[in-house]
C-alpha cells in the first residue's frame, strides 16, 4: 500500500503538501458519512513514515553522517549532518526570528562584519517552532565560513507572502563548497524550508505557519506529522551526543 501511494506518504515524503490535500479530498468519503473516523494506526503512520524519510537508515542525514573520507569534502558532509541533527533535537531558545538573528548577531559581530537589514515590517510571518533552529544553525554556519575566510557577512530579512526570505551574502568565499551540502540536507530535512547556494549567498526561505480553514481529520492527521519535527527528540540528541568521532571534525574552513 505504500508502494503503490494508497494512503498519500509519498506525496508527504517529497514535501508535495497541496498534491496530499488533493489525495485526502478524494479520499474522504471513505472514512464514512461524517469524516471524523481516522484510523489509530494511521494516525501513527504518517509521523513514523516521515521520521524515517528525515532520519532513518536510508535517509541522506544518515548517509551524510557516516561518510567515511578523510577529503575536505567529506568533512563538510559530516559537519553538515551534525549541524542538521543538532537544529532538528533542539533548537534556540529563543521566541522569535528577530531573537534568533540577533542573539546569532551578538556573537557573531566581533569575529566579522555584519550588516543585517531587516524588512519584516511590510508583512507577518509566523513561524513554526521547528524553523527557528533551521534559522539558527543557518546563520552559524555561513557565520563560520565568513570567519575563515576574514570577510563580512551581509544579512537581509524579507517576508512575503507568508515566506521569510533570507538572504546571506558571503564575499570572497567558496559558498557552493563551503554551503551546498549543508543547504540540500536541510531542505530535504525539514518541512516547509528551502535552501539555497549560489555563487556569493546562500538564500534560506521558510514557508510560514498561513492561516487556512480547518483541514478535515485525514488531512489534519498528515499535515500535523509534515510540519511536526522528529517524533523521538532524545534519540536525536543523544545520536548527536555519542555519534562517531568522524562527525565531530572541525569545520574544515574554519
Amino acid at each position: 500500500m505504500l508502494a503503490r501511494g494508497d494512503l498519500g506518504t509519498d506525496l508527504l515524503t517529497t514535501g508535495d503538501t497541496e498534491a496530499f490535500l488533493a489525495w485526502a479530498e478524494r479520499i474522504r468519503p471513505l472514512l464514512g458519512p461524517d469524516g471524523t473516523a481516522v484510523p489509530d494506526a494511521l494516525r501513527e503512520l504518517y509521523p513514523k513514515v516521515l521520521d524515517d524519510t528525515r532520519l532513518g537508515p536510508g535517509s541522506l542525514l544518515r548517509r551524510m553522517a557516516a561518510d567515511p573520507g578523510p577529503d575536505v569534502a567529506s568533512v563538510v558532509r559530516r559537519n553538515a549532518a551534525d549541524a542538521v541533527r543538532r537544529a532538528l533535537s533542539s533548537g534556540p531558545q529563543a521566541a522569535s526570528v528577530r531573537d534568533v538573528v540577533q542573539d546569532w548577531w551578538r556573537d557573531q559581530a566581533p569575529a566579522t562584519g555584519v550588516t543585517v537589514r531587516d524588512d519584516m515590517r511590510q508583512e507577518v510571518f509566523r513561524p513554526l517552532p521547528i524553523h527557528l533552529g533551521a534559522l539558527d544553525e543557518t546563520l552559524k554556519w555561513c557565520g563560520d565560513a565568513a570567519e575563515a575566510a576574514d570577510t563580512r557577512i551581509d544579512i537581509e530579512l524579507t517576508v512575503q507572502d507568508g515566506t521569510l526570505h533570507v538572504w546571506l551574502g558571503l564575499d570572497r568565499v567558496d559558498v557552493r563548497a563551503a554551503c551546498d551540502d549543508f543547504a540540500c540536507l536541510l531542505s530535504h530535512t525539514f518541512p516547509y524550508t528551502d535552501c539555497l547556494a549560489g555563487d556569493d549567498h546562500v538564500l534560506l526561505r521558510l514557508h510560514g505557519d498561513l492561516e487556512t480553514d480547518p483541514l478535515h481529520p485525514l488531512a489534519a492527521a498528515g499535515m500535523d506529522a509534515y510540519a511536526s519535527g522528529p517524533k523521538d527528540r532524545r534519540r536525536l540528541i543523544e545520536q548527536v551526543a555519542d555519534g562517531p568521532a568522524e562527525a565531530q571534525d572541525k569545520q574544515p574552513y574554519s
